[in-house]
């Protein structure tokens, strides 16, 4: 068994500062570029049912690169999984 040193530690933390910031840019970005041109109108409902689910899946996904050292087979299949109820549900709520 090998030990884990900091090294490895860094290069986890880089990874999931990639991961989160990532995420807070993919959605905040278009957002704010598009609410700068032209006022943008949307359901509350909607906002806390999407909030809420990409926390969760983020909140997923951070628990397994912290418990595995990263994503490997049948934890991507749940995360895909995750993603097919998701996009699921938002057609059903259409």
């Amino acid at each position: 068994m090998r030990r884990c040193g900091w090294r490895d530690f860094q290069n986890l933390a880089l990874s999931v500062g990639n991961l989160i910031g990532s995420n807070i840019l993919d959605v905040l970005l278009p957002i704010g570029i598009a609410a700068v041109i032209v006022p943008i109108s949307f359901d509350p409902d909607l906002l806390r049912f999407d909030l809420v689910a990409l926390l969760l899946l983020s909140l997923l996904v951070l628990g397994m690169l912290l418990k595995s050292r990263g994503i490997r087979r049948p934890q991507a299949l749940l995360i895909l999984l995750c993603y097919l109820g998701y996009l699921l549900s938002f057609t059903q709520r259409l």
